[in-house]
């Protein structure tokens, strides 16, 4: 919206010059470059909103079934982009993904479980040296997969009722009792389990269950 109020304002500038009997060569050829580095920046601007409602798009799968297998890793990284780019944050990230089974789910219900416990582990961090560690495995029948940071972490207190809805955070604490509880929730829905293990000071770690045999 700015670069296109400023492109008129050169628009008009460059009627008034071109309109004179001795336009002004210097101002016109500056006038046009600003132009051109105006049209760049909202070109670029574009192709950045595009790239975002793509993703959007597949992470909210508005055009797929409710139910359908999906590539636990493939929406574990489609939630991480978006919570970058809902956040603006970018912290370093340390992945350790595994090949492992397909599940039967609900993608949206599983895209908004991930992205509320990853949103949680960014905000969580400190501003120098945040890191986020993403990791699955297949254990038995199980697929195992970990969203865990080395940010400010929960007091013992804090964690026994986490849970709860109806929980409200102490100050300085920055953690979505509400995303937490809905979380677990999806998870059970899919016949599977959350647990969270946190210490003060030195971070948190949500671990995902979900079951192989109940989705084929």
């Amino acid at each position: 919206m700015s670069n296109l109020t400023s492109q008129e304002k050169i628009g008009r500038r460059l009627e008034e010059l071109l309109s004179s009997s001795l336009p002004d060569a210097t101002v016109t050829a500056r006038l046009l470059r600003l132009s051109q580095e105006l049209n760049q920046a909202s070109l670029t601007a574009c192709r950045r909103i595009t790239d975002l409602l793509t993703r959007l798009r597949d992470f909210t799968h508005l055009d797929e079934a409710e139910r359908k297998y999906i590539d636990i890793n493939q929406e574990l990284l489609k939630a991480l982009e978006i919570v970058k780019s809902e956040t603006g944050l970018d912290p370093q990230i340390e992945k350790r993904l595994t090949n492992v089974p397909a599940i039967l789910s609900e993608p949206q219900k599983i895209n908004l479980a991930f992205s509320s416990l990853l949103r949680n582990a960014f905000q969580a961090l400190r501003q120098e040296g945040g890191k986020v560690k993403l990791s699955t495995v297949r254990l038995d029948e199980q697929v195992e997969i970990i969203i865990e940071d080395n940010g400010k972490g929960i007091d013992q207190q804090e964690l026994k009722t986490i849970f709860d809805p109806k929980f409200v955070p102490q100050a300085g604490k920055v953690r979505s009792s509400w995303g937490l509880a809905t979380s677990r929730q999806i998870f059970s829905q899919h016949k599977g389990h959350m647990e969270l293990k946190s210490r003060l000071g030195y971070g948190t770690q949500v671990k995902v269950t979900l079951p192989i045999s109940a989705s084929q």
